[in-house]
């Protein structure tokens, strides 16, 4: 009798979150369907170079060149956004809602455990704590930098993760799939992208070095590409062009601006994931006594890392937040999926969380929605 019970109330928990899951789906999709085109997407909807509307892919073909060499590197993602406006707001919804349930899938799989509750509790977190909702997930111009680049960057991170933990990846052709994708992962965005690099060549230094093990072909091509990707974004000659009109101010006032924006970022955008992953880690570490495993700690440098790379840049907008966001969420993720391995009795406290955050990701996707 009592098994019984126990597996209707398994089921019973399997339902709410299935449910949770649907809820926050369609109403993410409801979200996207009110947010419109707006902003720089009505600039990148022409020919950059023209300005004439765009009608072809050699459109965008024209005006990522003319943006490479006179605006900024990030030649994939607003090529992507060019290609995307050209489809139409309908299709741009259907695309952003489904790219966002495939970065939570990979977020899952890079966790270590893709199941119904990981896939809950990770949705609701990205939605809670992502600190501009509307500017990092639903606006056109921000959902591909973010949540695109996002889900490319962390399927270029699952193989390495794999290796990492010597499991076997199982992807077929991967030795083909590296070379674009680590471009892409090297070509998304200035501080996200040079990590891509940075995590897959101490993936490498780690098999060889301390696994004493043969460095397999893909891991060399994701390396290179992703290298090769992240001097494209950085190096490209529109950053120049462009930082050459901003006003130049003192050394004293520089300091004082970005220290200000990285206090602002840490303590406010992304403070909740920060927290969590303190609390979290401190149980682990202090509490169970266990060390943290490679990908753990590939997490746990990726995020904390992709927020300090932005002292570079002249500003810090919240929207910004969102790629560490999603690697301390992740990191989050991992962790709870080794304490509920340690005590069975964490499964609810987590059930738990997870409830509070989808009840938030509700709330703030009903502001969006109510606002507009």
């Amino acid at each position: 009798m009592l098994m019984k019970q126990s597996h209707g109330n398994g089921k019973l928990e399997k339902y709410g979150l299935l449910a949770g899951i649907l809820i926050l789906s369609i109403l993410l999709f409801y979200a996207n369907y009110k947010v419109p085109f707006m902003m720089d997407d009505l600039w990148y909807s022409t020919n950059l170079k023209t300005n004439n509307p765009l009608r072809t892919v050699g459109d965008v073909w024209e005006s990522q060149i003319w943006h490479f060499f006179q605006w900024g590197g990030r030649c994939i993602t607003h090529g992507l956004l060019q290609l995307i406006l050209m489809t139409g707001e309908r299709v741009a919804d259907v695309l952003n809602v489904t790219v966002t349930l495939l970065l939570v899938i990979f977020a899952c799989r890079l966790s270590g455990r893709v199941s119904v509750m990981s896939f809950f509790l990770i949705e609701s977190m990205f939605i809670a704590m992502t600190a501009n909702l509307k500017m990092s997930m639903l606006w056109q111009a921000g959902a591909v930098n973010y949540v695109y680049a996002g889900a490319w960057i962390l399927l270029f991170l699952i193989p390495y993760a794999d290796s990492l933990e010597n499991r076997d990846s199982k992807v077929p052709f991967l030795g083909i799939i590296m070379i674009p994708l680590g471009l892409f992962a090297g070509w998304s965005n200035e501080n996200m992208g040079i990590l891509c690099f940075g995590t897959s060549l101490w993936a490498m230094i780690h098999m060889r070095r301390i696994r004493k093990k043969k460095i397999p072909i893909w891991m060399v091509e994701g390396c290179v590409t992703s290298f090769l990707g992240a001097l494209l974004v950085i190096l490209a000659p529109g950053n120049f062009v462009r930082s050459a009109s901003i006003e130049k101010t003192g050394i004293l006032t520089c300091i004082r601006e970005r220290f200000l924006s990285m206090l602002q970022a840490g303590s406010v955008y992304l403070f909740p994931v920060f927290m969590l992953m303190t609390i979290l880690t401190c149980i682990v570490i202090c509490i169970y006594q266990r060390k943290l495993c490679n990908t753990q700690i590939m997490l746990l440098l990726f995020c904390i890392l992709s927020f300090g790379a932005m002292v570079l840049s002249p500003h810090y907008p919240d929207r910004a937040s969102f790629g560490s966001l999603i690697m301390g969420c992740t990191y989050c993720i991992s962790l709870i999926n080794d304490l509920e391995k340690e005590n069975k009795g964490w499964h609810k406290i987590f059930v738990l969380l997870g409830a509070c955050y989808c009840l938030v990701a509700l709330i703030q996707l009903l502001q969006v929605i109510t606002a507009l």
